[in-house]
């Protein structure tokens, strides 16, 4: 009995052990290394101390053993909350109640009077982290992480409540071998789903077992029919117009018809073919957008087309013609595996931060670096949106475009966008907001994992702690952004004017190097692609011309102090108030004057100039 309870103890312990190892010994992975190697330590404590052996361990490793085993509900607590809780802010009470019952463990080696209270909370505490694990199922969209999650949270399930129930019940005596052989599988199961679920999320570390040969699956006759009775409500909800509520997504449609987001979404992606080639909305919005385009082109009328509207500066005068906006949202996964990534069809209306979050949220990798950037999805290929080394041709896959030159349907592959600094076939072929291919859906291709994709901005590096080209949890990527964002009046207050802003105003200027030779030694320079090419600070250039941050606040500046330059970020022009377009320009103009005039190099506006010259 001694040498089966060890031996399926050692297992355990090898297991766990062993990805901790493999976690550990590479930077990027580190930070999901560390629960991994707290648990695997801690548990290999308790597990040889409560084994059949324990009692003829020598007398020395007993109070290294008993330490490390008062940590284990500190350490299962950390593994459960960094899987499933993808809120670092959400994981901070749990941590604190496991803090209080490993307190407790250490105050009942002194006042053995409080071993019952003790057993009790790790008992009330072990179920309470349970129960949150399987709610927050419900909102997990990770097919692999749902699929997960029954093993591992029936071990956890088993050696919780199975430690604090031996504790509770037996205190200091002896406790039955089979309560003992029970607790050594629990570890054994723990470590083998633990340790298969942390080599997943990088995907150098994944072994590819979905693209091994299956045996045919038998049909599952109640699924079939459960999957027909979703069709059918979602048939009948959609052709009652459901689609056309503001801001709908799968989630909420989910809630109206009845069906778990995960489970619409899976009907979706399995059952409807129609709605595999489109978004999560079918095949409706799409059509009214190429209608309403059809329209103004037959009329005659000239035609802007807007997103999120917030890289736009259109003149005092308006507007003189038809102007769409693009609301459609929603999005469909049409593939998510742990080794290819996932495929995700996204509406062109969708919020941009919204989709960042939930892609950061649900462990798909790659965008999470574009945080806090405002506007609709549809925008972001137009001008190859980026920030802090990272940008979307990176990750975009394909763009659905209404080609209204062609009157059809264009779809655009990654390298057919053409995609440079800040620009895309998309962008070159628009005239003053005028497009000639309206952006329908975008395609996006991202890893599946919870670290991200490697920091390529220096700045961003060093407030995550790590080094350039290294990976981060992407939790912490974009809460690093947002906080730098934040900082530099990126990211909407109302309380704080310097978020009235287009975002950067200028585009970093790309100049040949003989060009950005004459600049003084400390002026930012960059890789700015083939042929020698330079990319340089517009901020820099725009500080070092005189124009500090908060230049023309002053009343008698050329914008009469209702717009100025940001007091956070000389590349943003604000409005403090009342500014109107022309005084934006004013700044804006003023500005690029003075570089010229300094450095001879003339800056490039990012927004979209409507009706107005700069």
């Amino acid at each position: 009995m001694i040498l089966l309870d060890m031996s399926i103890r050692g297992g355990a312990i090898a297991l766990a052990l062993l990805s901790a190892v493999a976690l550990m010994s590479q930077p990027q992975t580190r930070p999901v290394g560390r629960p991994v190697l707290a648990l695997a330590l801690t548990m290999t404590c308790y597990a040889l101390l409560s084994s059949l052996a324990g009692p003829q361990l020598p007398g020395w490793s007993i109070p290294v053993l008993l330490g490390g085993a008062i940590l284990v509900p500190m350490a299962v607590c950390w593994l459960v909350v960094t899987l499933f809780l993808d809120e670092a802010r959400d994981r901070w009470p749990w941590l604190a109640a496991a803090g209080l019952a490993v307190a407790l463990a250490v105050a009942s080696l002194w006042w053995p009077g409080l071993e019952m209270l003790r057993g009790l909370l790790m008992l009330g505490f072990f179920t309470a982290l349970l129960v949150m694990a399987v709610r927050t199922a419900k909102e997990d969209l990770v097919i692999d992480r749902l699929r997960f999650r029954p093993a591992f949270l029936s071990a956890i399930a088993i050696l919780g409540v199975s430690i604090s129930s031996t504790e509770l019940i037996f205190g200091h005596r002896e406790v039955p071998q089979g309560m003992i052989l029970i607790q050594g599988i629990a570890f054994l199961v723990l470590a083998f789903a633990y340790g298969v679920w942390v080599l997943k999320p990088e995907p150098k570390a994944c072994l590819c077992l979905t693209e091994l040969t299956k045996p045919p699956q038998p049909v599952d006759r109640r699924a079939e029919a459960v999957d027909a009775a979703v069709v059918s409500a979602l048939e009948e909800a959609l052709n009652a117009g459901i689609w056309r509520r503001e801001g709908l997504t799968i989630a909420a449609l989910g809630a109206e018809i009845g069906v778990p987001e995960h489970r619409l979404r899976a009907v979706i992606n399995q059952r409807l073919e129609a709605v595999r080639d489109q978004t999560a909305m079918l095949r409706t919005r799409v059509p009214e957008i190429i209608d309403a385009v059809r329209a103004a082109d037959a009329a005659g009328e000239p035609l802007l087309i807007i997103g999120g509207g917030s890289n736009l500066l259109v003149g005092d005068a308006g507007f003189p013609g038809t102007v769409l906006r693009i609301a459609s949202e929603g999005f469909t996964v049409n593939a998510e595996d742990s080794c290819g990534g996932v495929a995700v069809v996204v509406q062109a209306g969708h919020n941009w931060d919204a989709l960042v979050e939930h892609a950061v949220k649900h462990a798909w990798s790659g965008i999470e670096a574009l945080s806090g950037i405002p506007g609709a999805t549809g925008a972001t290929p137009v001008q190859n949106v980026g920030a802090y080394g990272a940008d979307v041709s990176q990750t975009i896959a394909a763009v659905r475009t209404w080609d209204r030159e062609r009157n059809s349907v264009q779809t655009f592959t990654n390298s057919e966008l053409r995609f440079g600094y800040r620009d895309s076939v998309l962008k070159q072929t628009t005239t003053s907001g005028s497009p000639r291919y309206v952006v329908l859906t975008v395609e996006f291709q991202l890893p599946l994992g919870r670290m991200s994709a490697p920091i390529r901005y220096a700045e961003l590096a060093r407030a995550l702690g790590v080094e350039a080209g290294q990976r981060a949890y992407s939790n912490d990527v974009r809460r690093e952004v947002l906080r730098l964002r934040a900082s530099k009046g990126m990211v909407l207050d109302s309380g704080d004017r310097d978020t009235y802003s287009t975002g950067s105003f200028f585009t970093n200027p790309i100049v040949p190097a003989e060009v950005a030779a004459t600049l003084p030694e400390d002026a930012p320079r960059y890789p700015g692609g083939a042929d020698g090419l330079v990319k340089l600070s517009a901020a820099w250039l725009i500080d070092q011309a005189g124009y500090g941050k908060g230049f023309g606040l002053e009343p008698g500046s050329v914008s009469g102090g209702r717009a100025s330059l940001s007091t956070k970020h000389t590349l943003a022009i604000t409005n403090r108030g009342g500014a109107s377009a022309a005084d934006l320009l004013a700044i804006a103009r003023e500005v690029r004057r003075g570089v010229i005039e300094r450095f001879g190099i003339e800056l490039h506006p990012e927004p979209l100039l409507i009706g107005v010259e700069l």
